[in-house]
């Protein structure tokens, strides 16, 4: 059976299935089309004209050379510099004032002569010492902090609290808490003793398949309890679960390199073993008593 589109049906037609193919087809963030082969870069005004465009560094390095081996008076440097092909006398002794101060002559980014007043300087300071003493504060908490230790002048934006943080190199990561203890003298010695001094001092000769690492945690039901999950639009995302306080459970765990393996499970490098103790130690171990993991 022949079936005949009209020119204005076929093009509706390939408009939704291209419509349908941009909604499967997965989305890519931030994409650019390739230029085309030969494309030339954009036209800027050259750089004897002021207005903030730059010699490349490639040819500051010719200049200054040319200027450190008094090659500057040279009727070609000269012939050059009156076609406005050469930097004048001025800008080369710029170039060398930079060189002798700063230790390069590297074209500076042009930022319109204004500077940056939004968190610089002493303040940046500040939120880095805050972050490394309270790791988990948040920005309004940071805003407070600024305000009252400059002078009670003004709040910052949320926005502006984070690109400072990601100026100076910090991100956002899963927090952990540390015993305040830890940080006693008496501990901090201790764990460097454990570390660096032979036995019985510490471990800095003990090989590690001599080794037995042990740990015990606490664990609760609810503690298991995802905060998210999905549902219709129209309905409460709810789950049956324990509310309030559940049962403990402690769970003991050791890892032991020389631990022998179940014969099920020969080749493995590490044993791990682990004990499950509710209300007490008075309750059985799980099953055979340890479970194996690569």
């Amino acid at each position: 059976m022949l079936v005949l589109i009209s020119a204005a049906n076929a093009k509706a037609s390939l408009t939704i299935i291209g419509s349908l193919l941009c909604m499967t087809m997965p989305r890519i963030r931030n994409y650019q089309h390739r230029p085309a082969t030969r494309t030339v870069f954009e036209h800027y005004p050259h750089p004897s004209g002021g207005r903030g465009f730059w010699y490349a560094h490639e040819f500051r390095q010719a200049v200054v050379y040319a200027r450190d081996n008094n090659r500057h008076r040279d009727p070609l440097v000269l012939t050059l510099r009156q076609n406005r092909l050469w930097p004048c006398d001025r800008t080369i002794r710029r170039y060398l004032r930079r060189r002798r101060l700063e230790g390069h002559f590297i074209p500076y980014r042009r930022t319109g002569n204004n500077r940056a007043t939004v968190l610089r300087g002493m303040e940046t300071i500040q939120i880095a010492w805050l972050m490394s003493v309270f790791p988990r504060i948040n920005a309004a908490e940071i805003n407070v902090f600024l305000y009252n230790a400059n002078g009670q002048n003004r709040f910052y934006q949320p926005s502006q609290i984070y690109k400072t943080q990601d100026r100076i190199g910090l991100s956002k990561k899963r927090a952990s808490t540390t015993a305040m203890q830890a940080s006693l003298p008496i501990n901090v010695q201790r764990r460097w003793s454990f570390w660096n001094l032979p036995y019985p001092f510490g471990i800095a000769n003990i090989r590690t398949e001599d080794m037995i690492d042990i740990d015990e945690a606490a664990v609760f039901a609810e503690s298991a309890n995802r905060g998210e999950g999905k549902c219709h639009i129209t309905l409460r995302c709810r789950d049956d679960g324990i509310y309030g306080h559940s049962t403990k459970t402690n769970l003991l765990l050791a890892i032991s390199e020389r631990y022998p393996p179940p014969s099920s499970r020969i080749g493995d490098e590490y044993g791990l073993f682990c004990e499950k103790i509710q209300h007490g130690s008075d309750c059985p171990r799980w099953d055979e008593g340890y479970h194996y993991e690569e």
